[in-house]
Parts: structure tokens; C-alpha cells; sequence
């Protein structure tokens, strides 16, 4: 367990960009962490589970903002305007 996510979080377009957490806007990496939480078990009362459950929601967003800083406002755009 522990290797497979050390490579995950080691791993992505976020590390390889050598960009930090600070370059991003808060709340941006806020909102991506709620959305990828979505795909994780994000209802088990483990705090272990829980714990590995964020850190794994917040690479992703990371790796997901290294794209496109603003890849959640437009993730929310796009996804409102199905609702119309």
C-alpha cells in the first residue's frame, strides 16, 4: 500500500512541472478537492482511509490545475450549463 501511493504521489503533471501548492489559488485546489473526492471513499470513518482519501483528492487537483489553473471554475461552468 504504502509504495503504490508513494508512486502516486510522486508521479503526475504536478511534480514534473516543478510548480508548488502556493502557485495555485486556494480556493481553485478547495473546490478540486471536493470534486475528486467524488471518486474516494470518501464516507469510511477511518482516519487512515480519510487521511490517504484527501492526499490522494488533492494530487489529483494539483495535477489537474497544473493543466489549467482555473480547471474547477471552468469544471463548474461546463457542468451548469448541462443543468439548463
Amino acid at each position: 500500500m504504502y509504495a503504490i501511493l508513494s508512486c502516486f504521489i510522486c508521479g503526475g503533471n504536478f511534480n514534473s512541472s516543478g510548480m508548488k501548492e502556493n502557485d495555485f489559488d486556494s480556493e481553485e485546489i478547495k473546490m478540486g478537492i471536493k470534486v475528486e473526492m467524488e471518486h474516494l471513499d470518501k464516507n469510511n470513518t477511518n482516519p487512515v482511509v480519510q487521511r490517504i482519501c484527501n492526499i490522494m483528492a488533492k494530487r489529483i487537483a494539483l495535477d489537474h490545475l497544473t493543466e489549467s489553473s482555473v480547471y474547477y471554475t471552468e469544471l463548474k461552468k461546463m457542468e451548469s450549463s448541462f443543468e439548463k
